[in-house]
Formats: C-alpha cells, structure tokens, sequence
C-alpha cells in the first residue's frame, strides 16, 4: 500500500499541468522539517495531515495566494500567505519559492508527517491573513527591490562607419518588485587605433537612466533603456606632444535580452543607439602645429555581450 503524503497540494487544473507544477512539489518535500512528501491533489479519499491550496494571480504568474489547512487535534488550523514577484524572478523559481513557503506553513503549524487521519476541510470564510500571535511566523514575501550586476565587451561605431572601436562595459542596477521598472548606472570604455603608429583615440562613458522589463518565456528577460549619458574622448600619437581630450554629452537608447541559465547567472546581449550634442573633431598637435586626426559624429551605435549577475 502506497502511504499517504504528508501535504496535498490543490490547484486548478491549468496550474497542475504546468511545466513547473513538480518542481513546486520537490520544493515542499525538501522543506518539510520531518520528513514526508508532497504531492498534488490525491482525491478526497487521501489521508494526510495538510492540505495546501495555491491560487496565481494572471496568466503572468507575478503573485501568488498559499492557504494551509493544518489539522490538530480536532480542529483544523489554516495559515494565509500571499507572495508577490519581480519581472526579473525566474518562472521555476516563482514555483520553487511557493513550494518552500508551503513546507514552512506546515512546519510552523506543527505537522508531523506520517499518520493517518483525513485532510482538514477549506475554510467557509476566508482565512486569517495573519497567524496568531503564538504562532511562530513563517518567511514573509520577498524584498521590495534586487540588485543586479553585468559585465562584458563591447563593439562601437567609434570615429568610423562601421564598428570601428572596441572596448568592455559594466552595468549596475536595482528592479522594483511587482512593476517592470528598473533603475541603472553604467559604464564604458572603447578605443579605436587608427594604424600603427599614428593617433590611439580613446572614449570613457558614465550613464545613469531608467529602464523597463518583460519576460519571453520563464527564463528570457527582455527590457529598455533610457539613460543621459556623460563621456570624454582623448587622443594619443607618438608623434604629438600631448594627447588631446574633450567632454561629451549625450542621451542613450538601448534595449537587451538575457538568459537566466540558473537562478542568478545568465549571458545577455545589448544593442544601443547613442546621441551626443554635436559631432566632434579630435585634434593632435606635434609641436609645429594642430592636425584634426578624426570626427566623431554626433550619433552612435555599440553593441556588446556579457554575463549578468543578480542577488539570489
């Protein structure tokens, strides 16, 4: 005879179908202190101590409502938790994480796997929304915001038509918990020779801005950017006396796709579009006189490829 789980998990049927919906139930299984199972609704002749009913919110899967019926003694006793995500936060850990807040639930309300006895009844009314002040209190919903961090290479227009400067990017930034919005600081540094032997331009970038973000998929992250940008350029020769440098400013567009490989790492792609408040002509002086050496236009364009880091 096959024994009964400790917890019957119950959701809609389109829920239980789901890709995810087992990895929510090895969650829970992991996370019961005592030992025991998890497993989905059993029928209503299953004998386990607890009863856990999960509702999402949409078809995004951004929240989700966890009520735990737990029975001691004669009584049935149920704890309510609502959970809510980042549009950054993976679709199987979404699922993971609910699967661990049931076992938590569970485990704060004293259940020990194992024996038999029927599961306890839903609630007529709504549940508390809070556990009584005896009872210990189980992880509360994630925090409001979570860092990120990216690094990587980049290709540029530079002072040529094509991508004629090369160079590495660092990005930084913090996502807002149930909104898409994002803030984010970056910065760059390109370069570009212009033949060997002649003038070495060189540009640094500081950029502080918005963005916004979506998911393609559970584990694809795609967002925009809009970020007022502040850069200087400077030119090197072996021939000149001095290297030259100027100030730039400008705005920048761009827009990016991640893969989450695992809960906190993934490669990710960018392509930006740069404005800057005029086209700019790099000068070198050798001594005798001032040459303009080349002409940054006002408009650019860098694409770049890196990895992305995010507080787990």
């Amino acid at each position: 005879m096959i024994p009964s789980p400790a917890v019957v998990v119950e959701m809609p049927a389109s829920d239980a179908s789901a890709p995810y919906a087992q990895v929510l139930v090895d969650a829970c299984t992991g996370g019961l202190r005592d030992g025991g199972a998890c497993a989905l609704d059993a029928g209503a002749g299953d004998a386990s101590r607890a009863v856990a009913i999960v509702s999402w919110d949409g078809t995004g899967r951004s929240a989700a409502k966890i009520d735990v019926g737990v029975r001691r003694g004669a009584q049935a006793h149920w704890l309510t938790r609502r959970v809510t995500f980042a549009a950054s936060d993976a679709e199987i850990e979404r699922w993971r994480s609910v699967g661990l807040i049931i076992a938590t639930l569970v485990g704060s309300e004293g259940a020990h796997p194992g024996a038999a006895q029927e599961p306890p009844s839903p609630p007529a009314a709504p549940p508390p929304e809070s556990p009584a002040p005896d009872r210990p209190v189980p992880p509360g919903p994630p925090a409001a915001t979570s860092w990120f961090f990216e690094g990587g290479a980049e290709l540029a227009r530079g002072a040529s038509d094509g991508l004629g400067a090369w160079g590495a990017t660092g990005r930084a930034g913090v996502a807002f918990h149930a909104t898409p919005f994002f803030l984010t600081a970056s910065l760059r540094y390109e370069v570009q020779p212009l033949g060997t032997g002649q003038a070495q331009l060189e540009w640094g970038w500081v950029a502080v801005g918005v963005g916004v973000a979506g998911r393609l998929g559970p584990d694809v992250l795609l967002e925009a950017r809009f970020e007022p940008t502040l850069g200087g350029t400077r030119a090197s020769s072996p021939n000149a006396t001095q290297p030259q440098s100027g100030a730039l400013f400008g705005v920048r567009e761009g827009a990016g796709i991640t893969w989450w490989w695992a809960r906190w790492v993934g490669p990710s792609l960018s392509l930006d579009v740069l404005e800057t408040t005029g086209s700019t002509v790099v000068n070198l002086s050798n001594g005798t006189g001032t040459t303009a050496i080349a002409k940054a236009q006002w408009i650019g364009w860098s694409t770049g490829l890196g990895l992305r880091f995010r507080a787990p």
